[in-house]
């Protein structure tokens, strides 16, 4: 899971407060229960030690550019509401929020946390596994594309439907515009192939979900790069026609991100468990350890079973240590506890560690945590 957003928040000091709730609002039952909930959290931040400025700052907050606004008394709406249910991720310090989030899955009851670091840990479990994707749906003329970042596009080739259209026949003539006709498709899939290739880098793209036209789907295919190739899953619904049912291709689209996101866990776990002694931190001293040196390239955590010792991090941004002691030899001076999942994101984050999340009824892992680490170890190391 990509979490390099959280980076810039770990440069503010805290107190750090962290808030998840039910932010469903689309309905006036539904804006009234909001409220109802939001004077728990407020309660609930005083009790935890937040101050004042934070309290308000968190109230007043606009979330989502606009999408509500929580007040004291009511519930603006300065945009349309964001439609059904959904929760709500605000990290706050020094009197200003610093990051707010909307998730597609509400928790279960509202999460008020004042703590030294942001409180991360709720935000993997709400937010689900990420995963960048686009999807194209092509047509002889063009394609429609959207990705995972919300983002869509029409894409227009230069030669149109007009004069690409084959005719039947069998005179040499009709032949001579067949071939036209196909080598303006292929010129066509060439253009696509090349905006397509473009939008997938910058995105970053790790599934390309190829929709539309059979002959048009193959032809695009063909004409990409081998990095795209590779990474193409085709679907035979949805269609640019106007007026199309794209449901099932919404379903496909789903069913196909599960996949490959299930793919990428048992992926990281073989190489988690392949790499045994040399290759892996298991437990949270190898971890622990791992981190602090900028080992970890994944860190695996089973985020359902909290683990139940506290962490102490220090004001280098690479330094944590199950005592206070350990913290001291490193040279540090600022030293701080926190909840071992927070302060392990945090460390993970600031090393430039992917962090995933590894249901403990799919895989166990000591002390619930590991890690797949990028260069093997040393055999002093190992010892």
């Amino acid at each position: 899971m990509d979490l390099s957003f959280l980076r810039g928040l770990y440069d503010i000091r805290g107190p750090w407060a962290s808030v998840y709730l039910d932010a469903t609002h689309d309905s006036p039952e539904a804006l009234e229960a909001l409220k109802a909930r939001w004077k728990v959290v407020w309660r609930t931040l005083g009790e935890a030690g937040a101050d004042d400025k934070t309290r308000a700052a968190l109230q007043s907050s606009v979330i989502n550019d606009g999408t509500f606004r929580l007040l004291d008394t009511e519930v603006e709406l300065d945009q349309p509401p964001h439609k059904g249910r959904h929760g709500l991720a605000l990290f706050a310090a020094q009197g200003a929020v610093q990051e707010a989030r909307i998730l597609p899955t509400a928790p279960g009851s509202e999460i008020a946390d004042v703590a030294a670091v942001p409180h991360a840990m709720p935000l993997l479990l709400l937010q689900g596994e990420q995963m960048r994707w686009l999807r194209v749906i092509v047509s002889r003329t063009g394609a429609d594309v959207e990705d995972s970042a919300d983002h869509a596009i029409e894409v227009s080739a230069s030669h149109t439907d007009d004069n690409i259209r084959k005719t039947h026949g069998g005179s040499w003539s009709q032949d001579h515009f067949q071939r036209h006709a196909e080598s303006h498709w292929l010129h066509n899939a060439k253009e696509m192939a090349d905006k397509i290739d473009e939008l997938a880098t910058r995105l970053g793209a790790e599934l390309l979900i190829v929709a539309g036209d059979v002959r048009e789907r193959e032809l695009l295919i063909q004409e990409l790069p081998q990095r795209w190739r590779d990474r193409v899953v085709e679907s035979d619904t949805g269609s640019r026609a106007a007026g199309a049912d794209l449901s099932g291709l919404e379903e496909f689209t789903e069913r196909a991100i599960a996949t490959r996101i299930d793919q990428r866990r048992k992926m990281t776990m073989d190489a988690f468990h392949a790499g045994g002694d040399e290759a892996a931190a298991m437990g949270l001293r190898e971890v622990v350890d791992a981190l602090n040196q900028s080992q970890a390239d994944t860190l695996l955590l089973n985020l359902e079973k909290p683990i139940a010792k506290p962490l102490l991090v220090g004001a280098d941004v690479a330094q944590l240590g199950l005592s206070e002691q350990e913290l001291v030899d490193m040279g540090s001076t600022d030293i701080q506890q926190a909840r071992a999942e927070d302060a392990l994101i945090r460390a993970a984050v600031l090393t430039d560690a992917e962090v995933m999340h590894i249901p403990p009824d799919t895989y166990h892992l000591a002390d619930g945590v590991g890690a797949v680490l990028r260069h093997r170890k040393e055999a002093s190391a190992r010892k």
